[in-house]
Order: C-alpha cells, then sequence, then structure tokens
C-alpha cells in the first residue's frame, strides 16, 4: 500500500511538471531553452514563433526578436543580429539589454544597432514632415533649416534670442553624445582589459554607467532636435517686414508701400 501511494504521488508530480511546461508561452519556452543552453530546441522554437510572429503581443515579439538575434550572435552573424535587433527597436525604441546577464559582445552589438537607429530618426523625421512644393506659400516656408540644426531657421527668421537659445542647447546636447559615446567606447577597452575580479567589477559599473549615459544625451538631442522643429513650424511665424516711403518724381507722387517676407 505504501508502495502504491508513493507511486501515485509521483505520478501526480510529473503530471504536474509537464502541465507547468505546456502552460508555458512560445515566448517564455525561448528564453528558457535558450538560457539553457540548448540552442537546438531555442532553434526549433524561435522557427515556429517566427513563423507565427503576427499571431504574439508586442512584449512577446520583443522577446522573440531578442533571443533570434542573441541566436544570430552566437552563430557568428553579426548582420543577421542587428536586423532582429532592428525589428525589437522598431517595436520599443527605449528597449534596454540587462548588462547583468548579457555578455558584453552582445550588449555591445546592440548598443551600436541602437545609435545607428536613433541617428536615421532624423532622417525619417523628415521624410514623414515633407511638404509637397507644388502650392509652398512664399510667406509660410518649410522649416526644413530647423531638422538641419536647432536655432538655425528661428534666428534666419529674426528670432535672434530663441533662435541662440536652440543652438546652444542643440550644440550641447550634440557634443554630450559624441562624449557619451566615445567616453563608453574608452570605458568598455578598460573593462575588456581587466585582469582580475575586483577591477573588472568596478570597471564594469563605470562601463555600464557610461552605456547608460549616451543613450540619456540620445534621447536628449533628439528632443532639442524635434521641439526646434515643432517650434518653427508653429510658434516662429516668418515676421512681416512693412516699409513706407514717399516717392516723388516729374510723373508721380505717391506712397510706396513694400512688404517683405
Amino acid at each position: 500500500m505504501k508502495h502504491f501511494l508513493i507511486t501515485i504521488f509521483y505520478i501526480l508530480l510529473a503530471g504536474n511538471l509537464l502541465s507547468g511546461q505546456e502552460s508555458r508561452s512560445l515566448p517564455e519556452q525561448i528564453a528558457i531553452a535558450y538560457q539553457a543552453l540548448d540552442y537546438q530546441e531555442t532553434d526549433r522554437l524561435l522557427e515556429i514563433a517566427i513563423t507565427g510572429i503576427d499571431n504574439f503581443s508586442p512584449p512577446e515579439r520583443i522577446t522573440i526578436w531578442q533571443y533570434a538575434a542573441f541566436r544570430e550572435v552566437r552563430k557568428q552573424q553579426p548582420d543577421a543580429a542587428r536586423t532582429f535587433f532592428l525589428k525589437l527597436l522598431e517595436i520599443d525604441p527605449n528597449h534596454t539589454l540587462d548588462p547583468m546577464t548579457t555578455s558584453p559582445k552582445i550588449i555591445t552589438l546592440f548598443q551600436q544597432t541602437k545609435a545607428e537607429y536613433l541617428e536615421n530618426l532624423s532622417d525619417r523625421l523628415k521624410t514623414l514632415t515633407a511638404q509637397p512644393t507644388t502650392n509652398i506659400i512664399e510667406s509660410h516656408p518649410a522649416s526644413w533649416r530647423a531638422l538641419l540644426y536647432p536655432g538655425w531657421e528661428q534666428y534666419r527668421r529674426g528670432y535672434k534670442w530663441k533662435g541662440a537659445a536652440w543652438l546652444t542647447l542643440g550644440t550641447t546636447t550634440l557634443a554630450g553624445t559624441v562624449r557619451a559615446i566615445l567616453d563608453t567606447r574608452n570605458k568598455r577597452d578598460r573593462y575588456n582589459d581587466a585582469t582580475d575580479a575586483t577591477s573588472a567589477a568596478e570597471r564594469y559599473e563605470d562601463y555600464r554607467d557610461a552605456y547608460r549615459s549616451q543613450f540619456y544625451w540620445a534621447y536628449a538631442m533628439g528632443a532639442v532636435w524635434l521641439g526646434a522643429h515643432i517650434d518653427a513650424s508653429f510658434f516662429s511665424p516668418v515676421r512681416e517686414k512693412v516699409e513706407i516711403s514717399l516717392e516723388m518724381t516729374p510723373v508721380f507722387t505717391g506712397i510706396q508701400l513694400d512688404l517683405r517676407w
């Protein structure tokens, strides 16, 4: 009787384990297989998930693209991994990887891909805001200069102080972004050159802080560029210049009104 009860117990336990496994979503199973280093199972599950990618919610798709990119890095296929990272960023541009559980090699590739993605935002924004040129009214020109550099359009339209302020913000955030990227590369190299666990841990903290700061600067720069464009488009209209002069000639005497935009 005792052996019979023990057998029943193990059967129920095994059934619960199988039931728990089946109740997990496909993205969760992919994550578990990858973390268990079962790459064959990971690839099999990824193939199924990518085939039916439209059936998953945005958070689930992020998980699928993330582990698909991880696998391509393992396969020494950085271009394919970058493609999957870009699909991920299209869903969530603010997505970050956990530096405690992700290898520096993967983080570096993701960081480079995200930087390229942010650099392309300006071009994409320019495409979205492009207006037809057939019916352009001369008194309301397009504010394309604000996309090239903050404050340029405002300064050209006569808003000297406002233009100077946007120019200062644009220069500051651009310089900060470049400096943060260079600082991150330097601290990454120092971290990779660490010779013992203590110095590696300390240098990793510095590298992680620098890695995060470059994206803070990049987001600030993007906000300044977008803000300057919005300001030029809606809150900095072209100032009208009116010149009135009295013209006297042998054949005509009158007031000449000259409007310049």
